[in-house]
């Protein structure tokens, strides 16, 4: 065997030759993994044109050899069996059978045109999922499909995870894409309120050594403090509030008012003396959190007054301080106000927009400015068609199973689902997976058939993140250590494989669309489409991403900036570069919105109190519905206490139910979840191949608009009520 290093973007062809020539010939390429937000750099083995081993790339300068075992593992995805690798076609009997590309896009092409013509293009719904954040190939072409044909049915996971936060920073910085980042490395205190950055390596930040970041709080003498109802990975690294699901707004109205009763600039660190934030809106902020004094907060969160008294002196006198919260934060009946005190007591502490604070990252491409001038910065333009719920920055609440089953104008009819899993990843996937039987036509677009797209009458092969070039700008803004990296294709593709943008490429022209980017939200990119379709050629993400890269504030805009950024210069750089970072030092900020701060008033709403709730968790191996390896824990962890209260033993089996469905499920006894708190892991379907055992707990949750968040529209899935009884 032969080993060699060559540099990133060296195309499969030479391991086809040595191949053809009856030679072994491996080489390992550097590249980054895009399957979260922590782009942690890897290095790939490839033998005889196939990816061998991932592993770590110690020479990363921002990640520095750190790879989670989903890094490590998807290898295995890419080369395995259950891998698709033509297009599919399910016959009646519910098979599938391999059919050509010309056929599958025909007959699709076709069958969409019918279905516009007959019930209009509203009766079109997409669902695109989390994968489109890192691979703007697939988030341009198919949102620009939807554009084309005209439909605003366009539905995402982000009801399930970033709502609230995006509606929050409209409210707070009058943009939904201006969200702030924990500037950890130079914090003195960091308090984490439902989120479990060990596991998750963070959320709407892009920091691979997040784990360092928050230990070196630690070892400088601050304090990093982790809010949540259940004894996360994190929470059990340091210092840990256990607090009742749901009540995490009333949690920060305490320390906000702790905070404005001793506003003293005068006594505040440096840093925080050098905060720039323009604050507004005190007054209505003093007036909706005077009633939350710790001792009236501590019954409500069944936290004590001192515990939560400690947090609030340490987070006011710290130097500098950030509160950071994600996703736990976004899953109840009161996201939306919990997202926005977050930026609240960052910014009455002088926290916000400070070294060690809550900063807005410098982006090397500037994705606010982006998204405002396609209009994704701002809300309510749009409503679902079902329930009247406003869209957050493009993004609709989810009501997809009731557009589907109520009749009218704009009954979905058909479904195009991108990388995505919404039977198991949504509430109500078992509902969703019945009326999935009646539509006329439901086509996939992914890698592998999951719990949806077993419903597909097509499935579409498509090229994985080794097998295509990228830039991942969405996420750019979010970067704790700016830079820029080019992945470029480690292998070639099988052969039947195609990339995303170039199905919806093919499916617009055959349906006589015109280029999917002809939408008028991209008119400079539209117009380079239908130009270069006149003349035979097609625009490509690759002249799109390589365009906005080089009008960036780092780009050479097209050579005229000397010592800029293109592609080409990227693709000499195999481990990317990192940029000077610029983070914003002002800002303006809305801390009075009156609608927010009015839920406040009603905890017996908002935050309720039952017998059990149900709370979802992560594990390092899996990734929301796609990689679940045997090893994970697919039990439901019930407190000892109500092991006892229900008969339950670690092993039985037990029912839960809500007012939605029931499940079967085993028993682990675990003092990790607090009393009256059972978890259990999103992201299984029923009897999931490599858990026979498993079930898809969003099978109990509502998708009724009362089992929303009723300002943002977001899911209601920490938090419901359930009952379990032993079997």
């Amino acid at each position: 065997m032969t080993t060699t290093n060559l540099p990133t973007g060296t195309t499969a062809k030479r391991d086809e030759s040595a191949a053809q020539a009856g030679q072994s010939q491996s080489r390992e390429v550097p590249s980054f993994c895009r399957i979260c937000e922590a782009y942690c750099g890897t290095m790939v083995t490839v033998t005889d044109g196939r990816i061998a081993k991932i592993s770590p790339d110690t020479q990363h300068p921002i990640s520095q050899g750190y790879l989670c075992p989903k890094g490590k593992a998807i290898g295995k995805l890419i080369t395995g069996p259950r891998r698709v690798r033509s297009p599919q076609h399910r016959s009646a009997s519910g098979q599938f059978t391999a059919v050509s590309w010309e056929r599958a896009l025909d007959d699709i092409a076709v069958r969409l045109s019918k279905i516009i013509d007959d019930h209009g293009p509203q009766s079109v719904a997409m669902y695109i999922g989390n994968p489109s954040a890192f691979n703007p190939g697939m988030l341009l072409w198919a949102t620009g499909f939807m554009a084309a044909i005209g439909s605003d049915q366009l539905h995402t996971p982000g009801p399930q995870d970033t709502l609230p936060r995006q509606l929050a920073s409209e409210r707070l910085y009058n943009s939904a894409m201006k969200i702030p980042i924990p500037d950890w490395p130079r914090s003195d205190m960091a308090l984490i309120l439902g989120a479990n950055p060990l596991v998750s390596h963070g959320s709407l930040l892009t920091n691979p050594r997040i784990g360092d970041d928050l230990k070196s709080i630690v070892s400088r003498g601050g304090r990093v403090v982790v809010v949540d109802p259940v004894r996360t990975k994190t929470a059990a690294a340091f210092e840990h509030v256990q607090l009742r699901p749901g009540t995490d707004a009333w949690f920060l109205a305490a320390l906000i008012r702790d905070a404005l009763a001793h506003d003293d600039a005068a006594a505040r660190g440096p840093r925080r003396r050098a905060s720039n934030a323009e604050v507004t809106g005190i007054q209505a902020l003093r007036a909706a959190v005077e009633p939350f004094t710790f001792e009236a907060v501590a019954s409500l969160c069944d936290v004590s007054s001192e515990q939560i008294a400690s947090v609030s002196e340490a987070f006011r006198r710290a130097d500098a301080a950030v509160a950071y919260s994600r996703v736990g934060l976004c899953r109840n009946l009161s996201a939306s106000t919990a997202s926005y005190l977050v930026d609240c007591l960052n910014a009455v502490t002088g926290n916000l927009a400070v070294p060690g604070g809550s900063i807005f990252g410098d982006a090397p491409i500037d994705l606010v400015r982006l998204a405002s001038m396609v209009g994704l910065d701002r809300s309510g333009r749009l409503r679902t068609r079902t329930g009247s719920l406003k869209e957050v920055a493009g993004l609709l609440p989810w009501t997809l199973p009731d557009d589907i089953e109520t009749p009218g104008d704009g009954q979905i009819k058909a479904l195009i689902c991108v990388a995505g899993n919404p039977v198991v990843s949504a509430p109500e996937g078992e509902r969703l997976a019945t009326l999935l039987d009646g539509l006329d036509l439901v086509v996939g677009v992914d890698l592998q058939i999951n719990e949806t797209l077993a419903h597909a009458h097509y499935v579409l092969p498509t090229a994985s993140m080794y097998e295509r070039e990228e830039l991942p700008i969405p996420s750019m803004h979010q970067m704790a250590r700016p830079y820029l990296q080019l992945a470029t294709p480690v292998v070639s593709p099988p052969e039947g494989v195609r990339e995303e943008w170039q199905i919806f490429d093919d499916l617009a022209a055959r349906m006589k669309l015109g280029p999917p980017l002809k939408t008028p939200k991209l008119p400079g990119l539209g117009v380079a489409a239908r130009l270069g379709r006149a003349i035979g050629a097609r625009l490509t993400p690759h002249q799109a991403v390589g365009a906005v890269l080089a009008t960036s504030r780092s780009g050479d805009l097209f050579g005229l900036r000397r010592g800029g950024l293109s592609l080409k210069k990227l693709r000499a750089l195999p481990r990317g570069v990192a940029i000077a970072s610029r983070p914003q030092r002002s800002v303006r900020v809305n801390v009075g919105d009156l609608e927010l701060l009015g839920q406040l008033a009603s905890p017996d709403l908002y935050a309720p109190r039952h017998d059990a709730v149900l709370v979802g968790r992560r594990s390092t191996q899996m990734v929301n519905s796609w990689m679940r390896p045997r090893s994970v824990d697919s039990t439901l962890w019930v407190h000892p206490d109500d092991a006892q209260r229900w008969n339950l033993v670690d092993g039985c089996r037990a029912e839960v139910k809500s007012d939605t469905g029931s499940v079967e499920v085993p028993i682990s006894i675990n003092d990790a979840v607090a009393r009256g708190v059972v978890s259990y892991p999103h992201g299984f379907g029923n009897k999931s191949p490599d858990h026979p055992h498993s079930v898809n707990i969003n099978g109990l949750i509502s998708s009724a608009p009362s089992a929303k968040d009723p300002i943002s529209g977001a899911s209601f899935l920490d938090g419901y009520p359930v009952t379990v009884s032993r079997l």
